[in-house]
């Protein structure tokens, strides 16, 4: 059926050109338009040419769809804003929390430390038998605590005889102890930062308390030097002085008149009128001279002596006592188990959790 109708297409399509030709009509077809040739002009180029135009080509924007608007809530908005703060505050309270609990634990290794320090620490002049710095400022304390009971118990007169005795006994031990150099340094308690600011005072009135003692101790020791020297007059025998005697004369009866000799030179005498001289120098005077024998006089002095060395023994012993009183006082504020019970409490405390 389709190539019937292709067929009958065709013997008409033949026929129409046919019936063209025998008509004399020619069909012309269009020419296609020639490209247009360059001209001359075209290839001139100057700088005074016009300038070329420029068109602004105005494209509408594609249109784009607004979104409404949506309105946050005020609840919302409060409720973001006061969660914000919260965070701000719990963090620095948290921060806060955390910064005292380093110190707090921090006063606990320093409580520690300290401990340590007062407990082990040992001195250039204390030697290893006699332990450390506090084991001998302890027995110094309980050894003037002892003394001090027996003086104040002492009533009769051999009991005060016999606490006397005991004091200057004592006095020989301060001078040991004062050789010793016993006190503790705010640089070896105190090496780095101080964390604990009552813990601290107390460790620097301790230490000032040692030192104190330390130096009330020396003077005590100074006064129990020289309450020896005057105490040796005492146990001396004769005590023989030279004397040089001269004749004076007053108020119309004749005298003599004697002064010690501090000098006397009995390796060199010399003779003259048949009587011996020797050279002598009396006491306060720069210049000597020969003295005969026979104006020398022996004296034995000790009598006046030990009537003088009471008398400085009495004005020395009531400095000693009042020197020991200073001791004493000393002694009272160098106790270390205040300060001991103090940093045990702050040194066994447990640790607080921290972050840092």
């Amino acid at each position: 059926m389709a190539d019937e109708e292709k067929k009958e297409g065709g013997q008409e399509q033949k026929s129409l050109e046919d019936l063209k030709a025998k008509l004399g009509i020619v069909v012309k077809k269009p020419k296609e338009a020639e490209p247009q040739r360059p001209k001359e002009e075209d290839f001139k180029f100057t700088l005074n040419a016009p300038q070329g135009q420029v068109l602004q080509v105005e494209e509408p924007l594609e249109q784009v769809e607004t979104l409404p608007k949506k309105k946050v809530p005020l609840a919302l908005v409060g409720a973001l804003v006061g969660t914000g703060i919260l965070a701000l505050i719990l963090g620095l309270f948290f921060g806060k929390v955390m910064k005292e609990r380093a110190i707090e634990n921090m006063k606990i290794k320093e409580a520690q430390f300290l401990l340590k320090y007062f407990e082990e620490a040992t001195g250039e002049k204390i030697s290893a038998s006699e332990g450390t710095i506090l084991s001998v400022v302890k027995a110094h304390i309980e050894d003037t605590l002892d003394v001090f009971n027996t003086l104040q118990k002492a009533q009769d007169q051999a009991a005060l005889e016999a606490a006397q005795q005991k004091l200057e006994e004592y006095l020989k031990r301060c001078a040991k102890y004062a050789e010793k150099q016993p006190v503790f340094t705010f640089d070896g308690a105190f090496p780095g930062v101080i964390y604990d600011q009552q813990v601290a005072s107390q460790v620097v009135q301790f230490i000032d308390a040692v030192r104190k003692l330390y130096q009330e101790t020396g003077l005590l020791a100074l006064e129990g030097e020289t309450l020896r020297g005057i105490g040796q007059l005492e146990e001396k025998g004769e005590m023989i002085e030279t004397v040089v005697v001269e004749p004076v004369e007053e108020g119309g009866e004749k005298w003599l008149k004697g002064y010690f000799v501090a000098k006397i030179d009995t390796d060199n005498p010399r003779v003259e009128k048949g009587v011996k001289e020797y050279p002598v120098l009396p006491v306060g005077r720069e210049k000597g001279f020969y003295a005969a024998t026979t104006s020398l006089v022996k004296i034995d002095v000790s009598p006046i002596a030990k009537v003088k060395g009471q008398r400085y023994k009495q004005a020395i012993m009531a400095r000693v006592r009042a020197r020991f009183q200073a001791v004493k006082q000393a002694a009272d504020l160098a106790d270390f188990e205040p300060l001991r019970s103090k940093l045990q409490k702050s040194a066994t405390r447990t640790p607080l959790f921290t972050i840092f």
